[in-house]
């Protein structure tokens, strides 16, 4: 295999990797704003279920929690950014690694 095909397998590899790096980031910054929100339902070292979707894009009450909230968009369109490319990316390399038959 050259290192070129190999090359090919590992960028969009990669790319997917920082996709989820930034996913669970995102996740992270989710909690908080449910912590903030409710934090007797919160209590203690065990996580609860997060809406990851519905704290992006529901409604935020105070101002501290809009900055959480954009935070947390941006986080998750990076994240869908990286994804997308990856996928693009290892589509259009595959094409070019690997000529067809003739």
């Amino acid at each position: 295999m050259s290192t070129e095909r190999i090359l090919y397998i590992v960028v969009p590899g990669v790319l997917a990797a920082i996709s989820i790096i930034i996913f669970i980031f995102a996740l992270r910054v989710s909690y908080l704003i449910d912590i903030i929100k409710d934090p007797e339902r919160h209590k203690g070292t065990k996580l609860t279920f997060t809406n990851v979707f519905a704290t992006a894009f529901g409604s935020a009450p105070t101002p501290e929690l809009v900055v959480l909230r954009n935070t947390l968009r941006m986080r998750l369109i990076l994240s869908m950014m990286f994804l997308v490319a990856s996928a693009v990316l290892s589509q259009v390399l595959r094409l070019q690694a690997w000529p067809p038959p003739q």
